[in-house]
């Protein structure tokens, strides 16, 4: 953004050209930066429903998989009168490998993984998700509705078409409305006024 003498800059933007004095006006803790950490950290309070479910699975499944590999170890040489090392060795290489295929980390670690990296690749792109339900929760939706100017546009306007009803000009609808707005500032009106051209009326916007 473009700043000039008097105007207030953002903690945490990075100065592109030229020499600024800036003078700090609030503490760390109502700094914008300390605003958007805190929302990051408090992002990962906000649990979706699958997080939920794989915390519960995994808090029975892996004791479940480590005692089974325990047992694949001892249970088969002990009940086979198996003594030799060797066998042993056997044994303790089986349960390993099925503790690693076994091993819920993958399955466990893949879900908030997920989540984490879409909040982090959101954040890059200036959108902050306040947690992973909130994310979940996108993922169904189909339409999304902005009442407010700015979210997602710049503020620019323009007209795209003129679509008038049958036996009326487009030209010359819009040369009307642009001498109606034509004393105005607001966006709207400089994007009618810019819009029109001289037409069939004769009608011509002279600028404010």
């Amino acid at each position: 953004r473009d700043a000039v003498a008097g105007d207030a800059v953002i903690s945490g933007c990075v100065n592109l050209t030229g020499l600024v004095r800036v003078r700090v006006t609030k503490t760390y803790g109502d700094s914008t930066v300390s605003k958007i950490l805190e929302l990051v950290e408090n992002a990962g309070e906000h649990k979706s429903r699958s997080e939920q479910f794989i915390t519960r699975f995994a808090r029975y499944y892996t004791p479940a998989v480590v005692a089974a590999a325990i047992l694949l170890a001892v249970v088969p040489p002990l009940f086979l009168g198996m003594t030799n090392a060797a066998v042993w060795r056997d044994w303790i290489l089986r349960a390993m490998s099925f503790l690693v295929i076994s091993c819920p980390c993958a399955l466990v670690i893949s879900v908030p993984l997920s989540f984490f990296g879409g909040i982090g690749g959101a954040s890059k792109c200036g959108i902050l998700i306040k947690g992973s339900c909130y994310l979940e929760a996108l993922a169904g939706c189909d339409t999304m509705v902005f009442d407010k100017t700015g979210t997602l546009t710049v503020g620019r306007f323009s007209v795209i078409s003129v679509i008038p009803v049958e036996g009326a000009s487009a030209d010359h609808i819009l040369g009307l409305a642009a001498c109606a707005e034509q004393y105005s500032g607001h966006p709207i009106a400089r994007a009618l006024t810019e819009a029109c051209h001289p037409c069939s009326t004769g009608m011509t916007v002279q600028p404010a």
